[in-house]
């Protein structure tokens, strides 16, 4: 049987999605391991350490939720991790600020490969 015109345009089209898809990937991981480096910085995570717990459990990570629906995430592990993000009037706070110094930056990125 011959190929025809309409196989080619779905063989294409799904090449295409796969690189979105792996584009947003990479660009996801990527921008997680920047976050969770950044986050563990003194200047950033302002607490002083008393174990090294809570600063070797900031984490940030990427996965996707569906198939169309990517999540890049930054957290504590620690239990007292809320503490330091809502307690103390804010002074510890670290997880909002990472997210606002990276948000434009990886929305860019992601811009980028879904308009290429």
């Amino acid at each position: 049987m011959k190929d025809n015109g309409t196989a080619n345009v779905l063989r294409n089209l799904k090449r295409w999605g796969e690189e979105k898809r792996a584009g947003v990937e990479a660009v996801g991981k990527t921008s997680a391991g920047e976050m969770t480096q950044y986050s563990k910085r003194a200047d950033v995570a302002k607490w002083t350490d008393r174990t090294g717990n809570a600063r070797q459990g900031l984490n940030a990570g990427f996965f996707w939720r569906n198939t169309v629906q990517a999540i890049i995430y930054i957290a504590h592990r620690v239990s007292y991790g809320v503490h330091l993000e809502l307690g103390f009037t804010g002074r510890f706070a670290c997880l909002q600020p990472v997210v606002n110094k990276f948000k434009n930056s990886v929305l860019g990125k992601l811009k980028r490969i879904v308009e290429a």
